[in-house]
C-alpha cells in the first residue's frame, strides 16, 4: 500500500435484515482518513421481473458465519491486489421487494483504478456466490420423467467431479415436510456402506417398501393383501411406508437402466436383485407429512402455525 502507512485499512462486512443508507456508509469509511483520494460504490437492488415474469418478492437466507468467512476471505483477496484503504461489504437477507436495497460494496483507495478493480472484483464474485458457498443447478424436464429419469437426467450433476465420486448425496422429494433427522441418517448410511438408504415410517400406505430383520430392501407390495414382488430373499420381513427422503451413492447412477419417465423404487429393486445393498433408515418418531392433496398442505400448515413441528 503506497502514501501515509500510519493508517490502517477499514474492513466492514455485515449480513443483516435491515436496509442500509449509502451515504452514512460511505461516510463511516472515511470519517477522518486523509489517505483516501477515491471512493467506488456499487449497490445491487431488487428489481420488478426476471425473463419476463413479475417478481413479487426476494427472500434471501444464509448459514450463520459460513456467508461472513466467504465474504471475507474474498475481502482479504481484494486488499492483497489492490492497495485499498477500506473496504465495506453488506448484504441483506429475509424478505426484500422490487425497488429495495440487497447489497452494497464500498471500496476506497488513493486511487481510483484500484477502487473500481476491486469492485468489480467483489461484485463478480458476491453476483457469482450469493449462495455462499452452495451451487444451483437447474436441471429442466421437459416432461415429467418421475424421481427415476429425473435424477438419471441430472446424473451429471454428481458425475463430473470425478474426485468426488464416493461423497454421496441427499435426493429430497420436494412435496413432502418432514423434521427426519438428516444428520443421524447420514452417519447410518455412511456406517452401513449400502448403495443407498432410505428414510421409512411404520404407518399405512398404499404402497409399501419390504425390509429383512437387517433392514435391508428384500422387495415390495402394493398395500396389505397384495402379493409381494421379492428380489432379494429375507426373513421376518417388515412393511414400511417409504418418505421421499434419500441418500445415494453416486456410483447408484451408472447402475440405473431405466429410459425416459420411470420410478426410482424400480431402479433400487434392480441393484438390490443385483446384490448391491440399499437400507432402511427408521424415522418412526419423527414429523412427517405428504403435501399432494390441498388439505394435506393445509394441515401442514397448521402445524407449522402452532409449532407443533418437533
Amino acid at each position: 500500500m503506497q502514501g501515509d502507512d500510519s493508517m490502517t485499512a477499514d474492513v466492514t462486512i455485515r449480513i443483516q435484515e435491515a436496509d442500509f443508507d449509502i451515504a452514512r456508509e460511505i461516510a463511516a469509511l472515511t470519517n477522518g482518513r486523509t489517505d483516501i483520494g477515491a471512493v467506488v460504490s456499487f449497490s445491487g437492488i431488487c428489481r420488478g421481473s426476471e425473463g419476463g415474469a413479475r417478481i413479487g418478492a426476494l427472500t434471501l437466507e444464509h448459514y450463520p458465519g459460513m456467508a461472513e468467512a466467504e465474504i471475507a476471505r474474498h475481502a482479504e483477496t481484494a486488499m492483497i491486489r489492490w492497495p485499498l484503504t477500506g473496504l465495506t461489504v453488506i448484504h441483506r437477507i429475509g424478505r426484500i421487494t422490487p425497488g429495495e436495497n440487497i447489497v452494497l460494496v464500498l471500496t476506497a483507495s488513493q486511487h481510483r483504478q484500484a477502487a473500481f478493480q476491486a469492485a468489480e472484483f467483489l461484485m463478480d464474485y458476491l453476483k457469482a456466490n450469493a449462495n455462499f458457498g452452495m451451487r444451483i443447478e437447474i436441471s429442466r424436464e421437459e416432461m415429467l420423467l418421475d424421481t427415476g429419469g429425473g435424477l438419471k437426467k441430472a446424473a451429471w450433476f454428481f458425475l463430473k467431479d470425478t474426485t468426488r465420486l464416493d461423497e454421496p448425496f441427499f435426493l429430497h422429494n420436494v412435496d413432502i415436510l418432514s423434521a427426519i433427522n438428516l444428520g443421524r441418517m447420514a452417519r447410518r448410511h455412511n456406517e452401513s456402506g449400502a448403495i443407498a438408504t432410505l428414510a421409512v415410517q411404520k404407518r399405512e400406505t398404499s404402497r409399501y417398501l419390504l425390509f429383512d430383520e437387517q433392514m435391508h430392501l428384500c422387495g415390495r407390495r402394493a398395500g396389505r393383501e397384495q402379493e409381494p414382488e421379492i428380489v432379494r430373499a429375507g426373513k421376518e420381513m417388515q412393511a414400511l411406508g417409504f418418505c421421499g427422503i434419500h441418500i445415494i451413492s453416486p456410483r447408484f447412477l451408472g447402475m440405473m437402466k431405466g429410459e425416459g419417465a420411470f420410478s426410482i423404487i424400480e431402479s433400487y429393486l434392480q441393484v438390490v436383485a443385483a446384490d448391491e445393498t440399499v437400507d432402511a433408515f427408521r424415522a418412526d418418531e419423527s414429523y412427517w407429512r405428504d403435501l399432494g392433496k390441498v388439505e394435506q398442505v393445509r394441515e401442514a400448515g397448521e402445524y407449522l402455525r402452532r409449532g407443533s413441528v418437533p
